[in-house]
């Protein structure tokens, strides 16, 4: 059926509508706004019914942004592979700046949205078909490719004359100008806006020393710079064990995988497994300088990530509701410090090279932050180190002090005594003896300490631990009726043998029953244990049970330590230096062994000794 016959094109016209096109340009108007003008005057000057313009994004495709005509909701938004267009555009017919591709040369996909009619062609030479495809090729001030200008449905039913070509080849050359100027302009309005971003973000982080505080004060501006959804950050751990591994939120791994996979059915997070990956990534695209981008556009697989993990990411932005994933990196020199994830909409748009670029300022400074941050930390740890040393050397000089001056005061008193009244000389003498052994036990308490702090390895002889117990309950037998308890050996069984020295072994069963009676009441019981594990590689258990004072939880904790007398009244209240636990805590370690108490207070403890066996 003949087409309805429409007044040929007019330059004039073309030239008052592209002067309107240029006064949007030109007055800084917003790009939809000048491409929809631009589209629309193709359409009302030269008659085509469907008009695309057509964007090369920074995913790599031909999105079309604004389109004029039947059916422009279905066409508006869609998009097509760079290699499918390119391969269209060299099927075609070059006419000047124009491509034009007649029908049966249509290369692009089936699935491909284009303009449809089921309108028969006119019987005429110049006649339109339905297959036809005409294209304008749309170019920046440099050259450079931006986008593709898509016609069809001519009003006339015919392919344009030349007068039509070349208002046209106008209008592409304007168009493609306009995009470029709104794209550099977008681009430097991008990148102002990142800038001021990424120094917010510094300022934010450099406002505060600690890495609890730096990370939550980090994420309001990484989502309002980077237009994203959500945020997660991880810092990893030294190698050396200075410092763990920080995540925000701290639940990371788990808020990351149920935030999108609660309703997917999907199997539980193997952490460990995530964060190895992880880590393996952010320090390949750290040593390139680079981010990691992943959308449903970008799942071909690449040296870093796999397409099967990039194929997961994408199913899991669709649970999230999101479009994109952006791993950045953090770092300072060549170290890898962690990572941030980003999730964005669609509404973000592609991810640029201004925002790669910024992203990677971000990391860069990030990771100066952090690092300083740790040195810092590390400069607090040490100091608090210094000062628990120093609080322990002036405890221990107290402590000492206290210990020598009540034995000194008492045989000064003595001698006094010995001199003013010489039938007091016998009780006297005694006296003094007694403040003098108690001088040597200090003495040689704190020699024991000092030598058992040599890293040489103990010679290791076979020992007989049963043999050992008995001398010690043999000394202590004295001890013990003086106050009141009764000393059980019935749980030591004979013949258990360890490898070791003797004399710290003594040392220590001495220092670990003589401790359970000092601490017991009179009509207390002290049981000495011993027994070895089942098995060949069984182990020699040594357990001392009193019924006396028992522990607080809070004195546990430094038990073993040098001159700890804890904090009970009643403990401080009996005689001792705080080093008997200290030296067998010492010895159990230098044997291989390891000690634990178990205790409450009012109810006796527990001391429990695990050695290797002899054999």
């Amino acid at each position: 059926m003949p087409a309805t016959p429409t007044p040929p094109p007019t330059q004039a016209a073309a030239l008052r509508d592209l002067h309107r096109v240029l006064l949007l340009v030109n007055s800084g108007g917003r790009l939809d706004d000048v491409l929809r003008a631009a589209a629309e005057g193709v359409r009302d000057v030269l008659g085509f019914g469907g008009v695309a313009v057509n964007l090369l994004s920074a995913c790599g495709f031909f999105e079309t942004v604004v389109a004029v005509g039947p059916g422009a909701e279905a066409v508006s938004g869609s998009r097509h592979r760079v290699e499918d267009v390119e391969a269209e555009l060299e099927t075609a017919d070059r006419w000047g700046l124009l491509r034009f591709v007649p029908a049966g040369r249509y290369v692009l996909p089936d699935d491909a949205v284009v303009w449809r009619t089921d309108e028969p062609a006119i019987d005429e030479p110049d006649a339109w078909q339905p297959d036809d495809a005409l294209y304008a090729p749309l170019c920046g001030a440099d050259g450079h490719l931006l986008g593709v200008l898509g016609l069809d449905l001519p009003a006339d039913g015919r392919r344009p004359g030349p007068e039509a070509r070349a208002i046209l080849e106008i209008y592409a050359v304007q168009i493609g100008l306009a995009v470029g100027q709104a794209r550099e302009r977008e681009r430097l309005e991008e990148r102002v806006r990142l800038s001021a971003a990424v120094r917010r973000l510094v300022s934010t982080a450099s406002d505060s020393l600690e890495l609890a505080e730096v990370l939550p004060a980090c994420v309001p501006p990484l989502l309002e710079g980077f237009r994203a959804e959500k945020a997660w950050i991880r810092l990893f751990a030294d190698d050396g064990g200075a410092w763990e591994a920080v995540n925000y939120p701290a639940d990371l791994g788990r808020t990351m995988h149920h935030s999108a996979a609660e309703d997917q059915g999907w199997p539980a997070l193997d952490e460990a497994r995530a964060f190895a990956s992880a880590w393996r990534v952010a320090g390949a695209c750290w040593a390139d300088r680079r981010t990691v981008v992943i959308d449903e556009h970008r799942t071909e697989g690449d040296d870093v990530v796999p397409a099967t993990s990039r194929r997961r990411i994408v199913d899991w932005l669709r649970a999230l509701g999101h479009a994109q994933f952006v791993m950045v990196p953090l770092g300072s020199a060549r170290q890898c410090l962690g990572y941030v994830v980003l999730t964005r909409t669609g509404e973000a748009g592609a991810w640029t090279e201004a925002e790669e670029d910024a992203a990677l300022d971000v990391a860069r400074e990030l990771g100066r932050v952090i690092g300083t941050a740790r040195v810092r930390l590390r400069e607090h740890e040490v100091l608090q180190r210094l000062e628990r040393l120093d609080a322990h050397r002036t405890e221990v000089i107290t402590t000492v002090v206290h210990e020598l001056k009540n034995p000194l005061a008492a045989i000064l008193g003595n001698l006094e005594m010995v001199r003013d009244d010489p039938a007091v000389t016998a009780r006297a003498h005694q006296a003094i003896q007694a403040s003098g052994e108690r001088m040597l036990r200090l003495v040689q308490d704190m020699l024991t300490l000092a030598r058992l702090r040599d890293p040489a390895t103990v010679e290791h002889v076979p020992v007989d631990l049963t043999g050992v117990v008995l001398t010690v309950a043999d000394q202590l037998v004295a001890q013990a009726e003086r106050a009141g308890v009764d000393l059980d050996l019935s749980g030591a069984l004979p013949g258990v043998r360890v490898l070791g020295d003797g004399e710290e072994l003594e040392q220590l069963v001495l220092n670990l029953a003589s401790n359970a009676i000092k601490f017991s009441d009179a009509g207390d019981s002290v049981r000495l244990q011993l027994v070895r594990e089942s098995g060949p590689q069984g182990r020699a258990v040594l357990r001392v049970v009193d019924e006396g004072i028992g522990i607080s939880p809070e004195d546990q904790e430094g038990l073993f330590t040098e001159f700890d007398r804890g904090t009970d009244p009643e403990a401080r209240r009996r005689p001792g230096s705080g080093l008997g636990l200290a030296i067998a805590g010492r010895v159990a370690e230098r044997h291989g062994g390891r000690i634990e108490v178990g205790s409450h207070p009012g109810r006796g403890s527990t001391f429990t000794v695990r050695l290797p066996p002899a054999g």
